[in-house]
């Protein structure tokens, strides 16, 4: 469905003025982001909500948000003789870590 070889890249964008931070507790934050997403070689706003726990030098965060492939310009996909199909919206999990250097 996502083509990676024609589409190897998964990219998300957020320059500083798009994003804002909100303070949940100590070392804990939200940070809302409305940033450029490209997937399947389209490129289109797409707001992302992070959830980010900041520990001594180690940062460590977690975001879900759904998109609808079709303006992705996925096409949805079908099987047996059109029984089977895959759901229009997707939800994107992920997280991640990175620790400060100096």
């Amino acid at each position: 469905m996502l083509e990676t070889s024609r589409f190897p890249e998964i990219a998300y964008a957020c320059p500083p003025d798009k994003a804002t931070v909100t303070r949940n507790g100590d070392g804990q934050f939200q940070v809302r982001m409305n940033g450029i997403l490209t997937l399947h070689g389209v490129t289109r706003g797409h707001p992302v909500t992070a959830n980010v726990f900041v520990t001594g030098d180690l940062l460590r965060g977690s975001a879900e948000t759904s998109l609808r492939q079709s303006d992705c310009g996925i096409k949805l996909v079908s099987a047996v003789g059109g029984m089977l199909k895959v759901k229009e919206d997707v939800k994107l999990t992920f997280d991640f870590v990175a620790r400060m250097q100096g």
